[in-house]
C-alpha cells in the first residue's frame, strides 16, 4: 500500500508537498517487494518529476531521506525496469507480433530517445555496434537495427534468461541477424570488432559500480572506436545512476544537449583524434 505524506519535514506549500510526496514513493519503491505495486508506485513517481521544476528536482535530491535510500532507488529501479522488459518480452513472444510494444508505456518516449540517438552517431556511421545492458526488450539494439539495415548489432548482456527473451523479441520484429553474447561487462576485454560501444543507462547503479564500469570501457575499448555512455539528467537522476564528467579524467567527451525525455542522456567519448 502507498504511503500517504512524506517521512521528512518540509516547508508548506504546493511545492514541498510534491517533494514530500516524491521522497515517501521512492521509500515506497525500495519496500515494496512486488512489480504490480512498484509499477504503480514508480508510474505515480514518474509523472510527478515529469512535472517538477529543477528546484523541486534538488530538493528531493538534496533531501536527507533520499540521500540516505539514494542507490537502494536507483537499485530498485534497475529491476523494476527488467522486470517490466521481462512481462513485455514475454507478451510479445506470445502474440508474436509488435502490438504489445506499441502498447507499452514507455513505448513513446524510448522511440524518442532512440531516434535522438541515432542522429548524434550519423556522423561516425556505425557498423559493428555494441550494445552493454539490453534486458530482455533490446528496443536500442532493434530500432539501431531497422534504421539501417547495413548496421551490425550486436548485445552483451550478462542474463542468460534475458538473452534469450532478446533474441526470441528480435525474430518477432523480423530483425533474427541481432547477435547476443552472455557475459559480465567487466570480465570482457576485447571490443576490437566494434566501432562503436554503448554503455547502457542502469548498467551499475552504485557510485562504486559506475566508477568500476567506466574505467573498464575506457582502458579496454580502443581509442578508434567511439565509446558512449547513457547518463541520468534532470528529473531522471532521482531513478537513475548518473555519471560524474570527472569520472573520464582527461578523456574529451560531450554530453548531448536538449535530450527528447530529459531524464536521460548520451555522453560520447571520440578519442580517435587529438584534443584542440
Amino acid at each position: 500500500m502507498l504511503k500517504q505524506g512524506s517521512k521528512t519535514k518540509h516547508d508548506c506549500g504546493p511545492a514541498a508537498e510534491k517533494v514530500g510526496r516524491a521522497v515517501a514513493l521512492c521509500a515506497d519503491a525500495v519496500d515494496e517487494q512486488s512489480y504490480t505495486g512498484r509499477e504503480q508506485i514508480f508510474t505515480e513517481l514518474d509523472h510527478i518529476l515529469a512535472h517538477s521544476d529543477p528546484g523541486e528536482i534538488d530538493s528531493v535530491l538534496d533531501d536527507p531521506v533520499f540521500v540516505a535510500m539514494r542507490e537502494d532507488v536507483h537499485s530498485v529501479r534497475a529491476d523494476y525496469e527488467y522486470q517490466r522488459e521481462y512481462v513485455l518480452a514475454k507478451e510479445i513472444i506470445k502474440a508474436h507480433n509488435r502490438a504489445p510494444a506499441r502498447a507499452f508505456r514507455s513505448a513513446e518516449w524510448y522511440s524518442q530517445a532512440t531516434h535522438f540517438e541515432m542522429q548524434a552517431l550519423v556522423p561516425y556511421k556505425p557498423k559493428r555496434m555494441l550494445f552493454v545492458g539490453s534486458g530482455p526488450f533490446p528496443i536500442s539494439p532493434l530500432s539501431y537495427m531497422a534504421e539501417d539495415p547495413a548496421v551490425a548489432v550486436t548485445c552483451l548482456e550478462r542474463s542468460a534468461d534475458a538473452s534469450k527473451h532478446a533474441i526470441e523479441v528480435a525474430k518477432v520484429f523480423g530483425l533474427d541477424r541481432l547477435n547476443m553474447i552472455t557475459a559480465d561487462a567487466l570480465e570482457v576485454t576485447d571490443y576490437d570488432n566494434f566501432d562503436c560501444v554503448m554503455v547502457g543507462l542502469v548498467v551499475g547503479t552504485s557510485d562504486t559500480d559506475k566508477n568500476r564500469i567506466v574505467e573498464h570501457f575506457l582502458r579496454w575499448v580502443p581509442n578508434s572506436t567511439l565509446l558512449t555512455f547513457r547518463t541520468a539528467v534532470g528529473s531522471g537522476r532521482v531513478i537513475y545512476p548518473s555519471i560524474e564528467p570527472s569520472r573520464f579524467g582527461d578523456a574529451p567527451h560531450t554530453e548531448l544537449s536538449d535530450p527528447p525525455h530529459e531524464s536521460f542522456t548520451m555522453i560520447m567519448l571520440d578519442r580517435s583524434s587529438p584534443r584542440s
